[in-house]
């Protein structure tokens, strides 16, 4: 039987923008059902690294129809999300701007 001296929990970022949690074995282990040796284990656990870039990107993908408000500039929305959702909201937005006087007290 093999010795595992060390296990460490460790994490990837996916091309989806998902982050998927694994083990990372030292010395490798053997598999029981596969007999194999073997250096990670994936746990088959997600995490969603910002949920409004993620809606975004399946809206996308889908083409889905998607109204959004927002007191951001386009510059405020790219250093926030990023250039990739900054320029899918450009493809895929129609601007409307309101130019309109505040009606908060200072």
């Amino acid at each position: 039987m093999d010795i595992c001296t060390k296990v460490t929990l460790r994490q990837r970022l996916l091309p989806s923008g998902k982050i998927t949690l694994y083990l990372d074995y030292y010395s490798a282990i053997r598999n029981p059902k596969t007999n194999k040796s073997q250096r990670h284990e994936y746990m088959g656990i997600y995490l969603y690294g910002n949920p409004t870039t993620d809606m975004l990107t399946m809206r996308y993908d889908r083409l889905l129809f998607t109204i959004i408000t927002t007191n951001l500039t386009p510059q405020e929305i790219r250093e926030k999300y990023g250039d990739r959702i900054a320029d899918r909201l450009n493809e895929m937005m129609v601007k409307i701007v309101f130019e309109n006087p505040t009606y908060r007290k200072p």
